[in-house]
């Protein structure tokens, strides 16, 4: 039988029943258990007897809690009988439970083993206590590795008391708490204590305001700093729990030590986080290592993961509502990697959170369940490995060697240089001096058959002098018509010569074509001083920023030191062009100033500044792609791209501009050309749809249509009032034998018809396609026009029977073998903003050359080579021509 039932409204049974009841019968009926329980064979006064506690459970179901007391016969009784009262208020409401007490209270006074007034007293005082205990809570000490179950209602809050020696205050505890019961207008509250960190959160956890977990587990913060050499004492660990639940809320708890918390250098660590799981661990650097590298790798692509680094300080931020908060963070799904230096943070807590949802990770979201649910299918095992990179040491000899290579080439090429100049000298001094005799007898025999020798009697006759002047001011209209008749009827022939298209003053075209490096140097000032200012406030976010993190070498502020450096290779070989062209412009002006009507009739003319402007937009191209690689991103890819177009722009002017100097672009034009398309790939990449692709579509189609026109007419088509007008007539009333399908100019209709198929080509894919990467769809246009025309240039000269000189073909022979190395490590991908930034991680790679250079770097030093050779081509191409007339030049 049960002593009492708090749901009947009933007296207590006499006391001589209970006192008649044998001891054993007392204890079984009070608090459910059978004597075997106590640590004692009898009863007997003084004993210590364990008595099992029902505080936790219903009415019917009873669990176990330790209580020891010292046990007499004569009160047990009453004792067991509040202990049963004060558990009962746990589960009814206050007043209940009062009115139990007093009940209690009034049977113990005429209780016959209350003998004396000192007993009464004592027995008095203990039931007041007893009636106020009902909403404190017991501290319970537990052990390490146990797990802990129970129960908590909106009536009381249970504090979990571990207690244990602590012998060292760095002992990493990890706590995990788990609840099937509590619900989100219900939680489970949960706060840690330790001896300086404190730790607070609810189950279900809730994330990303929709994601709800019913377990969760968190590791105390260390102190990191305690002098381990004190005595040991005992350290408490508090884990209080509480709800306003009034159902009661299963839960378990449990304590553990961590193990392998503190990364060391190639030591390997295997953990495993979900999202209400994170991890994290420690890193101190060793007295003798200036940087490091955190590497993270995992086989599980699903999950998404944030690694950040930060700061040991407590508490570390490692839920996914602060992780973002302090330090440097990236996500990844495979690899992460970061580079650190003990200048920046000696020590740093490196924490680990998965993300409820993977869409930062992948763009594909999770499907948010209705309740809260255990991680068990979001879980993500990986490994973290500390390696040691390069010290200070190891960067200046890596620096000094690459900047020594480039010294070789410099005096490799003053080398070669001189031995061709010398050689030059040697073997067309006496061609050149009898070249020039000849030059000047024709010119005297010229003179004489013009003038006839008339013209000196004449002179001093003032009447035909003044009769001269009329006729001269009369006649000018009618002589720049005939000159603009003559000019239309000499670019209209069927053989063009250089002659024919070089008609104006040398020097006239040389201050024309002198201008265009000029304006490219006031362009680059101001389009580069705001990219740099942009860039180096912009580094530092390692999850904007598309890297190669496992080959990032950090210097300076730069965390990618490496991927910058590497373009110093344009930067100096576009110098090393600069002064290249500026020795031959300065042999050129030596020439002239000798006999200058001998050197503007021989050889292609000889204009500079196109050379010029490209070894400026070489240079220039370092510096932008530099910028751009302080913080790679879709949207500063322009700033690497802009040069890009510039010298593939360029370098077809001056193509054509060799055969064509009267009729090239201004400078004005071309550059406005240029910033049209930099304007567009902006747009392209802000903007990328298919109305956008649609008004690219009309503006390269009109463009290719006038630049074809352009190059077929050489300079002579118009875009007037009714000339469509005229070619849709001309095209529908040819006559019989269809002169208007038979080209005037095969050559160049031949190399139109290539060149227009290829460029509608790009409309159709691009259209079709609408390439997020819009400013690498344009380089790979200007490119493959500049390749096709290139090709063309050297067809023609072969037709013409124009062979190249030995130094055009082996320096064509290296610039190509070049090219195609360079492509070889373009090709290899190690990182791309087309993806996500943990996406984009997957393609990192380590370092492939010198510990410091991936192979993207490699592509730096291989392409600016692979420019400036074919920089050099275009120099020298038509040296074969030197002692050439114009008149035996042709144009194509």
């Amino acid at each position: 039988m049960k002593l009492f039932d708090l749901k009947a409204d009933m007296p207590l049974p006499p006391m001589e029943c209970a006192v008649n009841l044998s001891e054993e019968q007392i204890l079984e009926d009070i608090s459910g258990v059978r004597p075997d329980d106590c640590i004692f064979t009898d009863f007997t006064e003084n004993d210590w007897c364990t008595i099992v506690e029902n505080e936790n459970a219903d009415m019917d179901s009873e669990s176990s809690k330790s209580t020891k007391f010292k046990v007499n016969s004569e009160t047990m009784l009453a004792f067991e009988y509040l202990n049963k009262c004060q558990m009962m208020s746990w589960k009814l409401q206050e007043e209940k439970c009062h009115a139990e007490l007093k009940i209690c209270h009034k049977h113990s006074l005429s209780m016959n083993f209350f003998h004396l007034p000192a007993q009464h007293l004592l027995w008095l005082m203990f039931c007041a206590l007893k009636l106020f205990r009902w909403n404190l809570a017991d501290d319970i000490q537990w052990q390490y590795g146990k797990l802990y179950s129970g129960a908590v209602a909106s009536r009381g809050s249970n504090v979990l008391r571990l207690a244990f020696n602590r012998t060292f205050t760095q002992d990493v505890i990890r706590i995990s708490v788990q609840s099937s019961d509590a619900r989100l207008q219900w939680p489970l509250l949960v706060v840690v204590r330790d001896t300086k960190t404190i730790l607070s959160w609810q189950v279900p956890l809730a994330l990303e305001n929709k994601f709800q977990y019913n377990i969760v587990s968190r590791t105390l913060c260390p102190d990191v700093d305690a002098v381990e050499d004190l005595p040991a004492v005992d350290r408490w660990l508090y884990v209080e729990l509480s709800t306003n639940s009034p159902h009661l809320l299963n839960f378990t708890v449990l304590a553990t030590r961590t193990e392998n918390f503190q990364l060391q250098i190639n030591r390997p660590i295997n953990l495993t986080a979900s999202p209400p799981q994170p991890q994290f661990l420690f890193f101190k650097f060793p007295e003798d290592v200036d940087r490091v590298v955190i590497r993270v790798n995992s086989d599980d692509d699903s999950e998404c993961m944030v690694v950040s680094i930060q700061p040991a300080q407590c508490p570390a931020f490692d839920l996914d509502t602060n992780v973002k908060f302090l330090g440097d963070y990236q996500t990844m799904t495979k690899k992460a990697a970061v580079t650190l230096h003990k200048t920046s943070m000696s020590q740093v807590h490196v924490v680990f959170v998965v993300k409820a949802n993977p869409y930062e990770c992948n763009y594909m979201s999770t499907l948010v369940p209705a309740d809260p649910v255990s991680d068990v299918n979001q879980s993500k095992s990986f490994q973290v490995l500390v390696e040691k990179v390069m010290s200070n040491d190891d960067y200046v000899l890596v620096i000094g060697s690459t900047l020594a290579v480039y010294a070789v080439i410099y005096i490799v090429v003053f080398l070669f240089w001189l031995v061709f100049y010398c050689r030059d000298e040697l073997r067309f001094r006496h061609i050149r001096k009898d070249l020039l005799v000849a030059f000047e007898e024709e010119e005297a025999t010229s003179g004489i058959g013009e003038n006839y020798g008339a013209i000196n009697s004449l002179e001093s006759d003032p009447l035909i002098q003044n009769r001269v002047r009329t006729r001269e001011h009369s006649s000018s209209v009618e002589e720049e018509e005939e000159h603009s008749l003559e000019k239309v009827v000499v670019r209209t022939k069927v053989s063009l010569m250089v002659a024919d298209l070089a008609r104006k003053p040398y020097k006239q075209n040389d201050r024309k074509y002198s201008i265009y490096p000029w304006n490219l140097l006031t362009i680059a000032i101001f389009y580069i001083l705001p990219v740099v200012q942009l860039e180096v406030i912009q580094t530092g976010d390692q999850d904007l920023c598309f890297y190669n993190f496992e080959c990032a070498r950090p210097l300076w502020g730069i965390f990618a030191f490496n991927s910058v450096f590497s373009n110093v290779g344009y930067v100096l070989l576009g110098l090393l062009f600069l002064i290249l062209v500026w020795m031959r412009d300065a042999e050129n002006q030596r020439q002239l100033n000798r006999n200058e009507a001998f050197y503007t009739h021989y050889g292609i003319p000889q204009h500079y500044g196109l050379f010029y402007a490209m070894g400026m937009a070489l240079a220039l191209e370092g510096i932008l792609s530099g910028c751009y690689h302080v913080c790679p991103n879709f949207a500063n890819f322009q700033f690497d791209t802009a040069f890009m177009y510039m010298i593939a722009a360029l370098s077809m002017l001056k193509i054509y501009q060799i055969r064509h100097p009267d009729i090239n672009a201004d400078s004005h034009v071309a550059y406005a050309v240029m910033a049209m398309f930099i304007f567009l790939a902006v747009i392209g990449v802000v903007y990328n749809g298919l109305p956008f692709w649609i008004v690219f579509s009309i503006f390269y189609a009109i463009l290719i249509f006038t630049l074809s026109a352009e190059f077929y007419y050489k300079g002579q088509w118009r875009i007037e009032r009714g000339a469509a007008i005229r070619i849709f007539k001309e095209f529908f009333s040819c006559n019989k034998t269809c002169s208007w399908y038979c080209p005037s100019y095969p050559d160049r209709m031949i190399f139109l018809l290539f060149g227009n198929v290829l460029n509608i080509a790009f409309i159709i894919v691009g259209i079709i396609k609408q390439f997020r990467d819009f400013p690498l769809y344009l380089v790979v246009i200007f490119i493959s026009n500049l390749l096709l025309y290139l090709l063309f240039y050297i067809a023609m000269k072969m037709r013409h029977k124009e062979h190249l000189n030995y130094r055009a073909i082996l320096l064509s022979g290296l610039s190509c073998i070049s090219w195609g190395f360079s492509l070889l490590f373009f090709l290899q991908e190690q990182s791309s903003w087309r993806f996500t930034a943990a996406q984009s991680r997957e393609l990192n790679n380590r370092c492939i050359f010198l510990g410091f250079y991936d192979a993207h770097d490699i592509w730096h030093f291989l392409s600016a080579i692979s420019l400036f050779l074919s920089f050099v081509v275009l120099l020298v191409i038509d040296d074969d021509l030197v002692y050439t007339t114009h008149n035996e030049i042709p144009v194509f």
